[in-house]
C-alpha cells in the first residue's frame, strides 16, 4: 500500500550486513531471515601497511555472525519472534530464487571451518565452505544443516544457489 505509513518496530540490538529472504504470512505477519552479529567489525584498527589477511586475527578480530529468524506483526508494532535458525558461523546467505519474497525452506551460506562445540561460542574463521540450512517444513520442525568444506588451504566465496534446469523441489541444484 504506497499511501502505508513506516512502522518501527523494536527488537534486540544486532549487527546486519545480509539478509537472506523475507515474506509476508496470511495473519499479515512478515517473516525475515537475515545473518546477526554483536558487532560491526568495520575499520578494525590493524596495520594497514600489511593485506588484511596478514594481520587479522579472525578469533580475536572478527566476530560470529549467525543466522536468525525474526517474525514481525507491523499491525501491533511489535516483535512476536525471534529465533536463531544457525549458529554456526555464517554469512552471505542464498535462497533458490524461485522463493524470493515467499516462504522457503533452504538457505546456503557461506561458513568457517570452526563451529561451536557443546555449548561453547562458536570461534569465528574465514568462510571457506558452503552449508545448507535447511529451516523445516513448518516452525515446530529442528533446523538441520550440511556442510562441505573444500581441502586445506582452500577458501570458497559467497555461495550462490543456481537451480537444476527443470528443478521442481527447492533445493534441487
Amino acid at each position: 500500500d504506497p499511501s502505508a505509513k513506516p512502522v518501527t518496530i523494536e527488537a534486540p540490538l544486532a549487527f546486519s550486513f545480509h539478509q537472506s529472504n523475507a515474506y509476508e504470512l496470511p495473519n499479515g505477519h512478515v517473516v525475515i531471515d537475515v545473518v546477526c552479529g554483536p558487532m560491526a567489525p568495520l575499520g578494525l584498527k590493524r596495520d594497514t601497511t600489511k593485506p588484511i589477511w596478514e594481520g587479522l586475527d579472525y578469533a580475536r578480530d572478527v566476530p560470529t555472525t549467525e543466522l536468525w529468524r525474526y517474525t514481525l506483526d507491523p499491525m501491533a508494532g511489535s516483535l512476536v519472534s525471534r529465533r536463531k535458525l544457525c549458529g554456526r558461523p555464517l554469512d552471505f546467505p542464498s535462497i533458490n530464487r524461485a522463493k524470493s519474497g515467499l516462504p522457503h525452506r533452504y538457505t546456503y551460506c557461506s561458513t568457517g571451518s570452526t563451529p561451536a562445540v557443546d555449548g561453547e561460542t562458536a570461534v569465528s574463521s574465514p568462510v571457506q565452505g558452503v552449508m545448507k540450512i535447511d529451516a523445516g517444513a513448518g516452525e515446530g520442525e529442528g533446523v538441520r544443516t550440511d556442510v562441505w568444506l573444500p581441502g586445506a588451504g582452500e577458501f570458497c566465496g559467497e555461495a550462490v544457489f543456481v537451480p537444476r534446469e527443470g528443478a521442481v523441489e527447492e533445493d534441487d541444484g
